[in-house]
């Protein structure tokens, strides 16, 4: 891709704010919305502790884990050594859940796109095709009202991978998706321009289970109101 897709020169780039170039090679996050992604950025870490999603989900979980133990101390003061364990091991259940969301990070760089946390690594290649990228919408907890999307990866056997740390939370699933697609184009973007990848038009069909051909469903529909197929 020729510098012209990134115009550096561009009013957007002399507006922007320094934060965006903080790093000649590694970018801890991603630009601010409307900004291309810099040519100059040679890879990017994304924290799932940087996304109110995450944040949500670890405080929730951490706030359950105190209650739980507190309780679970309270039972084992009683006298109630069986009970009061099993309360506490939860409560140390649900601390260590949060400890492993707040660990989640995705790193994307020549390598490929690695996510990580305290579990592990997977490494994983750079799709061929725009269409390696989709967006999940999705209703959770508390998701009567709220509803929440997040970036997923296919791999070359039709598989589907979540992409930590990209994912919204808003009220219509629409505007979370179109803004999903539309950082999701950024970093395809990126990566093309850095020649970590290239648009083959390559498209891989989700392949397994009945949950992920259902995706594979709205992943369909999705790239057709995109304008991916």
């Amino acid at each position: 891709m020729s510098q012209q897709a990134f115009p550096d020169q561009s009013p957007g780039y002399r507006n922007a704010p320094p934060a965006v170039f903080a790093d000649p090679d590694v970018y801890d996050g991603l630009p601010l919305e409307g900004y291309p992604i810099p040519i100059s950025q040679e890879a990017l870490v994304i924290r799932a502790s940087a996304t109110p999603h995450y944040v949500l989900t670890m405080i929730l979980s951490g706030s359950f884990g105190l209650l739980l133990l507190a309780v679970g101390v309270l039972v084992l003061v009683d006298g109630k050594f069986a009970g009061g364990l099993i309360v506490c091991l939860l409560g140390l259940a649900h601390l260590a859940f949060g400890a492993v969301l707040l660990s989640m990070r995705t790193t994307l760089d020549a390598g490929g796109i690695h996510t990580s946390s305290l579990l592990g690594t997977r490494d994983h290649p750079w799709p061929a095709s725009r269409t390696g990228f989709f967006v999940r919408r999705y209703r959770g907890i508390v998701m009567v009202i709220i509803s929440g999307a997040s970036a997923m990866l296919v791999t070359p056997e039709g598989g589907a991978v979540g992409i930590h740390s990209l994912s919204w939370m808003g009220l219509s699933l629409r505007r979370l998706e179109a803004k999903g697609m539309a950082e999701l184009d950024r970093i395809w973007a990126w990566a093309v321009a850095r020649g970590y990848t290239r648009e083959t038009g390559r498209y891989t069909e989700l392949h397994g289970p009945r949950k992920r051909l259902q995706l594979q469903l709205q992943r369909r529909e999705q790239e057709r109101r995109h304008g991916l197929i």
